[in-house]
């Protein structure tokens, strides 16, 4: 494995953020891939495209996606490679709070068991439907707590 290579939770960016409709809070999650840039990895673009497929208690809902694709052209490029190619992936989902060690300190025995419980039952879903999350860290899955 490459020293430098991004954990592939790591090419999202959280955003809180205030739905369109009726102003309800959301989280939205962003991802931007270039033509050639280690961002544009098929696992992202997996992501992105069955999220909307995955719905179980146990984990976050997704509301919404959107997916941009923008082209820059140059006229110092060569015909064959006349344009570079950014897309940008948006998922929108139910308001999400990064956990983070204080909040931590604050959940009970019982709020952690349980949310390692959904963490478990969320995977044996994900994993029964052939989807992989790759590698599980703790701090991505004390978030689902």
């Amino acid at each position: 494995s490459n020293a430098t290579e991004k954990h592939p939770l790591d090419h999202w960016q959280q955003h809180d953020g205030n739905s369109v409709s009726d102003a309800t809070p959301v989280t939205i999650f962003s991802s931007t891939a270039s033509d050639g840039t280690q961002n544009n990895s098929p696992i992202v673009a997996n992501f992105y495209s069955n999220s909307k497929k995955l719905v179980h208690p146990s984990l976050v809902r997704v509301i919404d996606t959107a997916c941009d694709v923008t082209s820059a052209k140059s006229s110092y490029m060569s015909l064959s490679s006349a344009s570079s190619q950014k897309t940008t992936y948006y998922i929108v989902t139910e308001p999400m709070e990064r956990l983070t060690e204080e909040n931590l300190k604050l959940l009970s025995r019982d709020d952690i068991i349980n949310g390692l419980y959904n963490i478990v039952q969320g995977l044996c879903f994900l994993h029964a439907n052939n989807l992989s999350l790759g590698t599980l860290t703790v701090e991505w899955g004390l978030e689902a707590i």
